[in-house]
């Protein structure tokens, strides 16, 4: 039998403090400040993009007026890295 869990009787804090070590807390600020720097570069090539052509799926791109945001291209640069360890 599967008992489903009752909303009004699971206790949620309202707020939940997550004391970090410094460790993390230097970790956290260095992967902060990459994101920004390759944010900042997805601007950058996006503008400058627009104004080549890369091809026929560019073609099809700009016919339906669609440009990725910085944020799927930052997503899709991540996703394409080689992790070294």
């Amino acid at each position: 039998m599967i008992r489903l869990l009752d909303p009004e009787n699971i206790a949620i804090p309202e707020t939940a403090e997550i004391e970090l070590t410094p460790d993390a807390r230097a970790i956290m600020a260095e992967e902060s400040a990459a994101y920004e720097e390759e944010y900042d570069q997805a601007v950058i090539d996006l503008h400058q993009e627009q104004h080549q052509s890369l091809g026929l799926l560019d073609t099809l791109k700009t016919m339906f007026m669609w440009t990725d945001s910085p944020e799927e291209r930052v997503s899709r640069n991540r996703s394409h890295r080689i992790d070294p360890t």
